[in-house]
C-alpha cells in the first residue's frame, strides 16, 4: 500500500491563504468576530489600526476645513447683505455696487457646491472609520 505524501503544516497554511485570498475574501468581510483572546500583535490587526488613526486625523481635517468654510459663508452672507443695504443708501453708485454683489454672489454659489461634496466627504469618512473599526474588531 502507498502512502499518500502528507505535506508540510507550512504547505497547507499557504495552499489555505491562497484560496482564501482568491475565493475567501467576501466571507471574511462578513464573518463574525473571532471567539476566544484577540491577537493584538497580528501584523494585518496593526496595519488597520494605523490605517485607522491616520484616516480619523484626516477625517478631523476635514471637518475643521468645513468648519472655516462655513465662516467664510457667514462672511459672504453679511457681506451681501451689507452690499445690498449700500446698493438702496446711494443710488448713484446702484449698478458698480450690484455688479460686485453679482461676483459675490457667484463665488457663494461655488463654495456651497464644494461645501456640499465635502459634507458627503466626511460622511464617507465616518462608514469608512466603522468599517475600519468592524475589520478590526475580528483580531
Amino acid at each position: 500500500m502507498l502512502k499518500q505524501p502528507v505535506s508540510p503544516p507550512a504547505g497547507r497554511l499557504t495552499s489555505f491563504a491562497l484560496l482564501l485570498a482568491f475565493y475567501g475574501v467576501p466571507l471574511l468581510a462578513e464573518a463574525p468576530p473571532p471567539e476566544g483572546p484577540h491577537d493584538l500583535y497580528n501584523p494585518a490587526r496593526t496595519a488597520l489600526v494605523n490605517a485607522q488613526l491616520q484616516l480619523a486625523e484626516s477625517s478631523q481635517q476635514q471637518r475643521e476645513f468645513l468648519e472655516r468654510i462655513e465662516r467664510m459663508a457667514k462672511g459672504i452672507d453679511n457681506s451681501l447683505a451689507l452690499l445690498e443695504n449700500a446698493s438702496q443708501l446711494d443710488p448713484s453708485r446702484k449698478v458698480a455696487i450690484d455688479q460686485v454683489r453679482q461676483r459675490l454672489a457667484a463665488l457663494q454659489q461655488e463654495a456651497s457646491l464644494c461645501t456640499l461634496a465635502r459634507s458627503t466627504t466626511l460622511d464617507t469618512y465616518d462608514q469608512l472609520l466603522n468599517d475600519l473599526q468592524g475589520l478590526i474588531e475580528r483580531y
